[in-house]
């Protein structure tokens, strides 16, 4: 299995080194004792967020110390909340006088930074620059410590013989990649709204992703633990409770903006208020625009504070990244990232410890040998190792890696994930 997981790795890379002979973490001896040992009953099944996960990995964090990998900025160790996040009372709109709560008309994105902003407010239309066709909403604004409001999707994106890719969004119309070209051009927060049309809502977007205000949650999730039978759960070491967190934590982490700004939703109803402040039309807009295919931003005559701020969570969880730089200039700031997961479910109600050797004590110890192997032979491209807690909550150790921005995305050329290799 670890020669299998180094020759998918070599595809990735450069120029993949030749040894003479076999290295010593790929023996099958050196391989069981690392797994024997971050499997044993110690780690108490290195659930995230509970003694055994904490002391998984800052096992994890000894070995690559002593491997002479750096960490990113000042910390091996990256928290993140590993439950499902709820929406504190200080987060709040204010629209020049007028302030509002989280509810129908403003609601923060679920991978926003905490934190404040506050600026003058510029519609910068579907925050999209593109080439064929060509489109460019930043021309002729600035948003340099400004608020931006953008729309969603991209023009004429319900009209199959759109020139842009039809109905397929373009990869600049994703709001990732919207909310990075607002904030490389100086924006200090961005405001999201539905563009009228048949996919627009009539609330803010952000709803089905907070259970206060989510009719998935409401309607749906009550009723989870008579939907699956008490035999299933039991076989997963999850209650009813803890399946309802996975599946909001999941949600939650969808689509991860990496930003350091804070973001937004607004409902179509006051992005049409906003517009009256300038004797503009939304839907009037967007149907010229959509004719027209010429963009049309400008200022409006508003400011915003915004201030986005969540619950402590009830669970923090904690990814571990090390990094071993690339050794050419041309290549070393392209990325590979080589990730595991090595948090499992923790321990049964009668004390028996799910000891999770194969998921993914196999993958964690495949990491800790790759990582091993390529000290001793650098690359051209940086490696960057990724041991993901929070992984069986839902997947949430790798959303928040990206939604962290801890390395570019644009950067990341490569992902090798091992998981599950033990048999």
């Amino acid at each position: 299995q670890s020669r299998m997981v180094l020759s998918l790795l070599a595809l990735a890379l450069a120029t993949p080194p030749f040894a003479q002979e076999t290295p010593k973490p790929f023996q099958a001896d050196t391989l069981r004792l690392d797994l024997e040992y971050l499997s044993c009953d110690a780690f108490q099944g290195r659930k995230s967020g509970e003694f055994g996960g904490k002391a998984a990995g800052r096992w994890l964090q000894t070995r690559f110390q002593s491997l002479g990998l750096q960490p990113v900025g000042d910390s091996w160790l990256h928290p993140f909340a590993a439950s499902p996040l709820s929406i504190s009372s200080l987060t709040s709109l204010s629209i020049d006088e007028n302030t509002f709560s989280p509810g129908k008309d403003f609601l923060p994105h679920p991978s926003s930074p905490e934190g404040s902003a506050e600026g003058e407010l510029v519609f910068a239309g579907y925050a999209l620059q593109n080439d064929l066709p060509t489109w460019d909403d930043f021309a002729d604004i600035s948003l340099d410590g400004k608020v931006a409001l953008i729309l969603r999707w991209e023009p004429q994106a319900e009209q199959p013989e759109s020139p842009f890719l039809g109905k397929q969004l373009l990869p600049a119309s994703r709001l990732v990649a919207k909310v990075r070209a607002c904030e490389q051009r100086g924006a200090v927060g961005v405001l999201v709204a539905d563009a009228p049309g048949p996919s627009a809502g009539t609330s803010a977007a952000g709803a089905p992703f907070w259970p206060a205000h989510s009719e998935i949650f409401q309607r749906v999730l009550p009723g989870l633990g008579k939907m699956m039978p008490p035999e299933e759960l039991a076989a997963t070491n999850f209650s009813a409770a803890d399946v309802a967190n996975q599946l909001f934590g999941m949600m939650q982490g969808t689509g991860p903006l990496g930003s350091s700004i804070p973001v937004a939703y607004i409902s179509p109803r006051m992005a049409r208020a906003l517009f009256k402040k300038s004797n503009h039309d939304l839907t009037a807009w967007v149907e010229q625009t959509n004719q027209t295919l010429q963009p049309s931003s400008f200022s409006l005559p508003v400011s915003i504070q915004l201030q986005v701020d969540f619950n402590p969570p009830s669970r923090e969880g904690r990814n571990l990244v090390a990094v071993l730089p690339g050794t050419i200039g041309e290549t070393k700031h392209e990325v590979v990232l080589i990730t595991a997961h090595y948090d499992h479910v923790g321990m049964g109600k009668t004390g028996d410890v799910w000891n999770g050797a194969d998921d993914n004590g196999s993958g964690a110890t495949a990491l800790l040998a790759l990582a091993k192997y390529f000290a001793h032979y650098p690359q051209p491209r940086t490696l960057v190792f990724c041991a993901f807690d929070g992984e069986e909550l839902g997947l949430l150790g790798a959303n928040r890696f990206l939604g962290q921005g801890l390395v570019s995305a644009v950067n990341i050329h490569a992902m090798l994930n091992i998981d599950m290799i033990g048999r």
